[in-house]
């Protein structure tokens, strides 16, 4: 298992109302020659400083900090992934292969629905990952 937090800012992603909004993560960019569109559904929601939800193989845990317009990771805990396969297991790796400790990604309101969160770094093709509200 691997424990990963997030810092940065609400920007919508944070929950102000009893209940946190629910983001789909649609797709996934690691390579400008990759395709991002994800096969199969990954969900988060940010609650305070908790982050919670799915990767298509099982359930993703972990402590967040939100800041105006950053999200860094410090910890996080994924399922165990042992028999997950096809789409299930691509749409897993994906994510985890972003979403580890210490990373800090810039997050781009596209609209109140929608935010695309890039790896923060100096590359012009950093990752990033989409993500619409539900």
């Amino acid at each position: 298992m691997k424990r990963l937090v997030v810092t940065g800012a609400a920007l919508g992603l944070v929950a102000c109302s009893p209940t946190p909004p629910v983001w789909q993560v649609v797709a996934v960019y690691t390579s400008p020659d990759t395709p991002g569109d994800l096969p199969d559904r990954a969900n988060v929601s940010i609650d305070g400083s908790e982050l919670t939800g799915t990767t298509g193989c099982g359930k993703i845990e972990g402590d967040v900090t939100v800041a105006e317009d950053t999200l860094t990771i410090n910890a996080i805990t994924f399922a165990d992934t042992a028999g997950c396969e096809g789409a299930a297991r691509y749409t897993h790796d994906q994510l985890a292969s972003l979403v580890v400790p210490e990373a800090t990604f810039r997050i781009n309101n596209v609209s109140d629905t929608e935010k695309v969160l890039t790896l923060d770094g100096d590359d012009v093709n950093e990752p990033s990952m989409r993500v619409m509200m539900l």
